[in-house]
């Protein structure tokens, strides 16, 4: 089976919001940590992430009509994956507020075959999308699983009646919608002195948060750039900076209980 890292995508949070109740505390809002060089982020994308696994059958290459070849069905379900990108590219919506300012599909890891002279029985490859909240996330896995059961599997099982196409989800997290009525946001954006609307394009527990009724912000030391890579590191700068940031955090809400 193809190698993957099942552990990235916010999958411990989820246990802990549903677990808020029986401790009794409802979080007032929730800040995220993400490393946003300590401006505010007030809206990310939404994550998802699938193990697509094509079930063909196995032949010697010279006997192509005895065989289903997994990996040139592979190739067309990616060629879709690819096309879908296209069209939110040239279509939008977009937002200009992301770096990426559109919905975005990707293709990032594939395995398959086993020897130069058989036709493969298995493919399996990694991809994953990246929608705004515009666009949402049933939306494109309807799109995915329509080319799925209308188009590419019956190719495939004229060729072999047992073949099959497993779309597996992984990991993901729903975008975080921007909410300026939010008290956390109008808090940081007075501690941080900072008004600029920024997006990210990658995604954190926030919108599982925001989801669960608690309001949400991202404001944190370090740059993107420099983390999830070799060596990441946060610079003594951004660390001084969120300490400042956290004493006028805890002030002002000192402020507020009196």
């Amino acid at each position: 089976a193809l190698s993957y890292d099942e552990e990235i995508g916010c999958r411990g949070a989820p246990f802990m919001i549903a677990d808020l109740p029986n401790t009794g505390f409802q979080p007032g809002a929730c800040l995220v940590g993400e490393p946003t060089e300590m401006s505010p982020i007030v809206a990310h994308k939404g994550k998802q992430s699938f193990r697509c696994s094509i079930h063909g059958r196995a032949a010697h290459s010279s006997l192509t009509n005895e065989g289903c070849n997994a990996i040139e069905y592979a190739a067309r379900m990616i060629c879709f994956i690819r096309e879908l990108a296209d069209f939110y590219r040239q279509q939008g919506p977009f937002d200009s507020a992301y770096d990426v300012p559109y919905t975005t599909l990707t293709t990032n890891l594939i395995k398959g075959g086993n020897a130069t002279n058989t036709i493969p029985a298995l493919c399996e490859f990694i991809f994953e999308f990246r929608n705004l909240h515009e666009v949402s996330s049933r939306e494109i896995e309807g799109k995915l699983e329509s080319y799925i059961h209308d188009d590419l599997l019956p190719r495939m099982r004229h060729e072999f009646n047992e073949a099959s196409i497993q779309l597996d989800k992984f990991a993901g997290a729903p975008g975080l919608k921007q909410m300026e009525v939010d008290e956390i946001t109008k808090l940081v954006r007075d501690i941080t002195k900072d008004q600029s609307v920024r997006k990210a394009a990658y995604a954190t527990e926030g919108g599982l948060f925001q989801q669960a009724g608690i309001p949400t912000v991202l404001c944190g030391p370090g740059s993107i750039e420099q983390a999830h890579r070799p060596n990441e590191f946060v610079t003594v700068d951004q660390l001084e900076k969120c300490e400042t940031f956290l004493v006028g955090l805890v002030k002002a809400f000192q402020n507020e209980t009196g």
